[in-house]
């Protein structure tokens, strides 16, 4: 099967690890709601221009680092239970010597932000995002339990699985990171029931695209028939 036919299986996979793993968006979805409900305590959603005001709030923020890592752990962890479900063998030193090199891979980016002029910060990122594929690429394999992918062959021939996890990641994460964006500006001064009722479902929808890159890495690795 071609990579026409990744879509369809990734959303059932998707579906499978709602069904069979529903506490991995949880992971996601809590983090989010709790800092929607310091928004609205902050009375961010009562006019568009009461959101301008506090969208940058230090308390708001507080909230928002620990809601980016849940999303982060929460898609982690949504790849470990599709694996568990498929009964892989994950290498675990390996997935220890892939979070080395995730660390080592950010460490330089402080260091970017200081660099002199933009087209020099524009190039390093570049730079950086091209290292990130191929430990992506590893990463994915050792929680897969994949032995043949090596740090080294993930460089080698690791090019197709990140062209087919691009492939599901991207179009999900932009239609799912537009309706996110949406449901603030739909509720702006909407009745406090309307308010609470959408964002309630604004973190379900973080919860859906944290699934939906656990499955994107999952499905775009493997590829649609395997």
């Amino acid at each position: 099967m071609g990579l026409l036919t990744l879509p369809t299986v990734a959303v059932k996979d998707a579906f499978r690890l709602w069904r069979f793993a529903p506490w991995v968006p949880l992971i996601a979805l809590i983090p989010e709601f709790a800092q929607h409900i310091v928004e609205i305590k902050l009375g961010m959603f009562v006019s568009l221009e009461a959101f301008k005001a506090l969208q940058n709030d230090s308390l708001r923020w507080s909230w928002g680092y620990g809601k980016l890592a849940g999303l982060a752990i929460a898609i982690m962890c949504g790849l470990f239970a599709l694996a568990t479900l498929e009964k892989r063998a994950i290498l675990w030193p390996r997935v220890g010597l892939a979070l080395v090199f995730n660390v080592a891979v950010t460490a330089p980016v402080p260091l970017i932000d200081r660099l002199p002029t933009e087209s020099a910060k524009l190039v390093a990122n570049i730079a950086l995002s091209v290292l990130t594929l191929p430990i992506l690429v590893y990463t994915v394999g050792a929680v897969l339990g994949e032995d043949r992918m090596t740090f080294f062959e993930a460089i080698r021939t690791g090019w197709w699985a990140e062209i087919r996890m691009l492939f599901l990641i991207v179009p999900g994460f932009g239609l799912l990171q537009l309706v996110h964006m949406l449901d603030h500006f739909m509720v702006m001064g909407a009745a406090p029931w309307l308010v609470w009722t959408g964002m309630l479902w604004d973190s379900l929808v973080v919860g859906m695209l944290a699934t939906w890159m656990a499955v994107g890495l999952y499905r775009g690795y493997l590829g649609a028939g395997k």
